[in-house]
């Protein structure tokens, strides 16, 4: 892994400091595929436990979120490439990356998780955050306003 600027004072256009020392690959997925917490936390777990098979009950007790929630997550996860739905005509996943090059970037991400908690948690935070101002603000533009 190679060394990465970090400059504290840079903020990511949304108000939040950034910790630019996230390898760059890092970075771009959890920018375009990660959009919450409880998805990286999904991934994670999936990840780290390959042989065990999910279900949206068995990942909401672990995640302390609603089962139908933790059911979504899941189905993300297929839609990532990043589980597969087991063919036994019940809602089960069980970790499998679509791809050897998905499998060494989730292999990085959860070593960067495990160095670096909280860039990862900040980036995946931020991203959340400028989303919602931006859907803030495109409903304003429509919010009814009294003539003054």
């Amino acid at each position: 892994m190679t060394a990465h600027n970090s400059n504290p004072d840079k903020a990511d256009g949304t108000g939040h400091t950034v910790d630019y020392s996230l390898p760059p690959d890092v970075r771009r997925f959890l920018v375009s595929t990660v959009d919450s917490i409880p998805f990286l936390e999904a991934l994670l777990l999936l990840h780290g436990n390959p042989q065990e098979v999910w279900t949206g009950e068995k990942l909401s007790r672990r995640l302390y979120i609603a089962e139908p929630a933790a059911l979504e997550l899941l189905q993300g996860a297929v839609a990532a490439g990043i589980a597969i739905r087991e063919p036994t005509g019940l809602p089960q996943f069980r970790y499998q990356a679509a791809s050897r090059q998905l499998q060494v970037m989730l292999d990085e991400l959860a070593l960067t998780y495990s160095r670096n908690l909280m860039a990862v948690t900040q980036l995946v935070h931020a991203k959340t955050d400028a989303r919602s101002k931006r859907a803030r603000q495109f409903a304003d533009a429509f919010r009814w306003k009294k003539d003054t």
